[in-house]
């Protein structure tokens, strides 16, 4: 559900006192019903009380400001797009992070390097396209990842696309 589009501009999100479904805290819109980050802006810090399990579509996509994300343990999703085209420099994935999706950090240009946590089992196509700076990905669990034709991060071979799907099984 995009209940706001376009986040660029926004530096701040509230909530009306007294509203049942949606809470804002850090700046971040959250559905209080299933837990996902709804939007973000420049100036969110994603909450770490429990609240956020998934970050949503397009929730920080084009948000021009926002430098730096911490993904807390409790969020176990980051939908398609969430953070397209930000200006991440740094990204910190925690443990209990268990699918990464389409186009998740599309364009995040300046982004240079990133720590997959061991907990990760998806990496969806282009999760990581046209990030062109991404040279260092560091990976917590190694083995057991399943390769499409090309690497979905760029560190992990010529291709700079990024277009690959990967897949972690388990026994």
């Amino acid at each position: 559900s995009d209940i706001i589009a376009n986040t660029k501009n926004l530096t701040a999100i509230t909530v009306a006192t007294g509203n049942t479904r949606y809470t804002a805290f850090g700046n971040c819109l959250v559905d209080k019903e299933d837990g996902v980050l709804i939007a973000g802006c420049k100036n969110s810090t994603i909450p770490t009380d429990g609240s956020v399990k998934k970050i949503g579509s397009f929730a920080f996509a084009g948000c021009s400001g926002l430098t730096s994300v911490v993904i807390p343990t409790s969020v176990t999703e980051i939908s398609d797009y969430a953070f397209a085209d930000c200006t991440l420099a740094g990204v910190t994935l925690s443990e209990g992070l268990i699918t990464i999706g389409i186009f998740a950090f599309e364009g995040c240009t300046a982004l240079k390097a990133l720590t997959i946590p061991a907990s990760v089992k998806y990496i969806r196509m282009f999760a990581f396209d046209r990030c062109d700076a991404l040279a260092d990905v560091a990976f917590g669990q190694t083995t057991g990842w399943t390769l499409s034709s090309s690497s979905v991060v760029p560190a992990l071979s010529n291709n700079t696309k990024g277009n690959a799907a990967m897949i972690r099984s388990y026994n």
